[in-house]
């Protein structure tokens, strides 16, 4: 159930980024920003084996345009995803309210989410998922909660 579980993660994960993100520009050059600054972040907890590794974070709502959509990272750019590190058993990562196909906006809602947490090797993630080597993906787990003012705190749940 566990391995079922978690090819359902990467399914989610890859139609996520690709409808996400599949039509960003090719006219802009590597690392342009297209993420505003936000005041949204999520605090994930209980890590401790995880260390070192990186994560990145997205809502589990469907169908897609379902309000609110949330992508939680380091940073996003055209061509890439900057992961967070794993520290002291935790990770904050960045919150971005999905806008559109191709755009986000500042976070600072206080909405209930439900986010799949994807723990990874690398810390850059292509926007291109279809070049990304899905064996990168350590562990994936679920947050569940009401964010306050774009904030939240949690422990993550590798059961779901």
């Amino acid at each position: 159930m566990k391995n079922l579980y978690k090819l359902f993660g990467v399914v989610v994960l890859v139609a996520g980024i690709v409808l996400a993100f599949s039509a960003c520009s090719n006219d802009s050059t590597d690392g342009d920003n297209i993420a505003p600054s936000t005041d949204g972040s999520l605090t994930v907890t209980g890590l401790e084996g995880y260390n070192d590794r990186f994560a990145i974070a997205m809502s589990y709502n469907y169908p897609v345009d379902q309000d609110p959509n949330l992508f939680a990272a380091a940073a996003i750019s055209n061509t890439t995803f900057t992961a967070a590190k794993i520290t002291n058993g935790s990770v904050t990562l960045n919150v971005w309210k999905m806008t559109g196909p191709t755009t986000v906006a500042s976070y600072n809602g206080s909405d209930y989410n439900e986010l799949m947490v994807y723990i990874v090797d690398v810390s850059s993630i292509p926007t291109d998922f279809d070049s990304f080597d899905t064996s990168h993906i350590k562990k994936t787990g679920m947050i569940k909660g009401t964010f306050a003012n774009g904030k939240l705190t949690k422990t993550i749940d590798f059961e779901g």
